[in-house]
């Protein structure tokens, strides 16, 4: 919105690079990858678990080692994984952890993008009415005035000012016309948060939320456009902007 103007599909994803995924027992693998360096390599993955299991030459069995989390540094991750291991894992294993750490966030990554995709057709086809949308974002407000709801909870990580973040968006006018929107061209509306390159509303508001998330935000005018017209937005008018979240890096 320029100043010109996890359901669950999760259950149908599973990946695997490898024709070597030993089943695991009591453990329902999502990927599992082979590594490209260490032949017989291979590590398994189960989706929203804090761990992972791996096997090398060097070690014939399965070990579960942590995930390495969203934005950890690799050399804390390691250090980490060293001490829990007491060494456990050889320098060629540790290599291996590298390769299946990244791999596996890559494909949380992917995932997550798919599932949010999926959600966003859904929206697409449900507009909301102006009966609906005047009860939404009424009881939270910010100091600035800045009224916010949150319809679903996303899991991915919080927004920042200066990442590049993507939204889905519609927005509304306060009688219930819809003034833009992303969700039927396709395409998420990209910017850098908090550069000033958006309405001050949008600044503030999609700073409170994290990937994922679908939000109401309702904008008052001085958060807005003010006393300008734009388009088909009037002077002076609040806006209602149903948004979702969909990456910020």
């Amino acid at each position: 919105m320029q100043k010109t103007v996890f359901f669950s599909l999760f259950t149908a994803i599973s990946f695997s690079m490898s024709a070597q995924c030993t089943d695991i027992e009591g453990f329902k693998r999502d990927f599992c990858i082979e590594s490209k360096n260490l032949q017989g390599a291979t590590a398994q993955y189960q989706m929203g678990l804090d761990f992972f299991y791996i096997k090398t030459p060097h070690i014939p069995t399965f070990t579960k080692l942590p995930a390495k989390t969203q934005g950890q540094d690799m050399n804390v991750y390691l250090y980490q994984v060293a001490n829990l291991n007491d060494k456990t894992l050889n320098a060629s294993d540790m290599l291996f952890v590298i390769e299946a750490a990244n791999a596996f966030q890559n494909f949380e990554k992917e995932v997550a993008a798919k599932i949010m995709a999926e959600y966003a057709k859904t929206v697409t086809t449900n507009k909301r009415t102006a009966e609906n949308l005047a009860t939404l974002a009424t009881s939270n407000k910010t100091a600035s005035g800045l009224g916010y709801e949150i319809i679903k909870k996303g899991t991915g990580i919080h927004a920042k000012a200066g990442q590049k973040v993507k939204v889905h968006y519609r927005g509304y006018l306060a009688d219930g016309t819809i003034f833009d929107g992303s969700f039927e061209r396709g395409q998420p509306f990209e910017f850098p948060l908090g550069q000033g390159r958006v309405i001050k509303g949008w600044d503030e508001g999609i700073a409170m939320l994290n990937v994922g998330d679908h939000a109401v935000l309702r904008i008052p005018a001085n958060l807005g456009y003010g006393a300008q017209a734009m388009g088909k937005i009037p002077s002076n008018s609040e806006l209602i902007f149903e948004v979702i979240l969909m990456g910020a890096e």
